[in-house]
This record gives C-alpha cells, sequence and structure tokens, in this order.
C-alpha cells in the first residue's frame, strides 16, 4: 500500500508508513453496523487513500454528526487534518491552525478511549509538527507505557521521542531513545533512518566544531607571535 502522504510503498499488514511514520490505514470502527455509516466510511477511505483530505474530512465530519461517540472517527478526522497540513501553499497560522483542530480530535478520542494508543501516538506526532516538543514526549511515553514490544507504535514513539529530544538539546538521552527503538526492532527502516540521520547531523557538528576549534587556536598563537615580534 502506498502512503497517501510520502508515495512510499508498504507491506498490506503496515499500519504505519516505513519512510514518514504516517499512518496509511484506518482502522475498522464498532459502530459500522448501519448501512449509511458504511457507506459514508467507505467514501471518507476512498478520498484518503486517494489524497482527497479536504473531502474525506468533510465525509469523516458527516459521520461523526450520527455517531459522536466513536473514538475511532476521531482519529481518522484527526490523521486526515495531518495530512493536509502538508498542502502546497498554506501560510505558518494555517499550517497551526490545522494541527491545532487535529490535536482537538486526537485529544476527543483518548477523551472517549483514555487507553487508545493510537490516538496518542498521532497527537504526539502532530505536537511534533507544531515544534510543541515537551508535548510530543508526554504523549509518546504514554503510547510507550501501554504498547507492548510487538506493536509497531512503541518503536516509533522511542524513534520519535528521540527527536523530539534532539531538538530540546539533549543529545544523551536522544541516543538512548534511537537504542531503545532499534533494540525492540532492529530492522525497522523507520528506526535506522533517524538514527542515521541524527549521527550525521551530528557528526557534522562535531566536525565543525573542530574546525572552529583549531582556527581559533592558530588565530591565537598567529597573533602572540606578531606580538613579541614587534615587541622586540
Amino acid at each position: 500500500m502506498n502512503c497517501p502522504l510520502c508515495g512510499t510503498g508498504n507491506n498490506y499488514e503496515s499500519d504505519l508508513c516505513n519512510q514518514c511514520g504516517r499512518p496509511i490505514k484506518i482502522g475498522e470502527s464498532d459502530f459500522l453496523n448501519d448501512e449509511l455509516l458504511i457507506r459514508i466510511s467507505q467514501i471518507a477511505q476512498h478520498n484518503f487513500r486517494q489524497g482527497n483530505f479536504l473531502q474525506a474530512i468533510n465525509d469523516i465530519s458527516e459521520y461523526i454528526e450520527i455517531v459522536d461517540t466513536d473514538p475511532g472517527a476521531y482519529v481518522f478526522r484527526g490523521k486526515l487534518y495531518d495530512y493536509l497540513s502538508y498542502g502546497s501553499n498554506l501560510n505558518h497560522r494555517e499550517v497551526r491552525n490545522i494541527l491545532t483542530q487535529g490535536i482537538e480530535d486526537f485529544s476527543h478520542a483518548i477523551f472517549l478511549d483514555p487507553n487508545n494508543t493510537v490516538a496518542y501516538y498521532n497527537r504526539g506526532n502532530t505536537f511534533l509538527a507544531r515544534k510543541d516538543f515537551d508535548f510530543a514526549l508526554d504523549d509518546f511515553s504514554k503510547v510507550i507505557y501501554m504498547s507492548s514490544d510487538d506493536e509497531l507504535n512503541k518503536v516509533m514513539s522511542y524513534s520519535l521521542s528521540a527527536f523530539a529530544h534532539e531538538k530540546l538539546g539533549d543529545l544523551d538521552q536522544a541516543m538512548v531513545e534511537h537504542e531503545k527503538a532499534l533494540s525492540i526492532d532492529s530492522k525497522n527502516e523507520f528506526a535506522i533512518s533517524l538514527r542515521d540521520d541524527f549521527l550525521r547531523r551530528n557528526m557534522n557538528s562535531e566536525g565543525s566544531f573542530k574546525k572552529l576549534f583549531l582556527f581559533c587556536g592558530t588565530l591565537i598563537l598567529v597573533v602572540i607571535f606578531f606580538y613579541f615580534v614587534i615587541k622586540s
């Protein structure tokens, strides 16, 4: 199944894209026992797969007007807002407002189902996109606590926690989180990609610092040399 956002091909058993970590499959709902609801859900999921996110939002909103106690519907719409925020020609305020709508939906899903790890994971992802790193870490920690090691969300949450820690300047903890992700699934492409990107960024930073240190040291030696030449 191709990811509607980045286009990466994924295994049909996967719920999350191996490349960008975004959801590629919408789970089944316990409320789909009515022909009209089933039809609305099918139309919304069709538009989702086609990348028509705004229309899919309208479709699932129609569903929510009929059944407003289905956490899966709020998670679905929250995911759609997340995808919609990647649209072109959006300014910073528009993107932030769209992401906020997604966060509200994920929060409502959690209100309806406090143990919904999918909602926590997606809300953490959206907080990350909004650069609210502390809130993202709080949600990812809940996913990690409530998930077993065989759940993909747990590996992803460790990797995304590492990214958040890096952005907050805690590089040591970021590396710890990367190692935890890969200790669960050493072949996970998403976890490997984020860990390798982290190492490249920080190796480059370290190399730049060393070059700056050597330059400053050389400059000091030159100044001292000319000082004694002039003095003599």
